[in-house]
């Protein structure tokens, strides 16, 4: 129930999503049901994968002072969400099993091993469906590229600490 929002706040990085996201990392967490549904929304989504799993960091101020103060029974300060944010990553993406990183690179090289997510069905989602409609329009240097990009994400140490990625996966 959650993998949309998740995805919605590391899209969009709006701050009644990272209080959403606050709210389910200070209680329930992140469990591998959770996860799993991360990456079905994750490929489904119609940004590329690498820029969720990267995301730009965007500047939270003004919109908290315009849209979030004073909306909330409890209050919330810009420096939990923004924190929030930073958690989110860590958790979602660098905790991220090997199985889904590789599932990740194989979607991007357009040859998806669907056995790595363990979702039944999952390829004939919609939303699934259209990610592989496009990359299917994409020559072999292109999909290499996107992979690389994928994998680059999936290691970022900026503020993730040292992420490992080992996908096996060479186009």
């Amino acid at each position: 129930m959650f993998a949309g929002p998740v995805v919605a706040a590391l899209d969009r990085q709006h701050q009644r999503g990272l209080f959403d996201v606050h709210g389910l990392l200070s209680n329930e967490g992140i469990d591998d049901g959770l996860r799993a549904a991360f990456v079905v929304y994750l490929v489904g989504h119609h940004r590329p994968i690498e820029r969720l799993l990267a995301p730009t960091r965007r500047d939270l101020r003004e919109e908290f002072e315009r849209g979030l103060t004073g909306m909330m029974e409890v209050p919330v300060a810009l420096d939990v969400l923004v924190q929030t944010r930073e958690e989110l990553v860590a958790e979602i993406v660098g905790r991220m099993p090997d199985p889904h990183r590789e599932f990740l690179c194989s979607i991007a090289g357009g040859k998806p091993k669907w056995s790595l997510l363990e979702v039944p069905n999952v390829s004939s989602l919609p939303a699934v469906e259209w990610r592989m409609r496009k990359l299917a329009q994409l020559d072999e240097m292109e999909r290499s590229a996107m992979v690389q990009r994928v994998e680059a994400a999936l290691m970022d140490k900026t503020a993730r600490g040292a992420i490992r990625v080992s996908t096996g996966f060479r186009g």
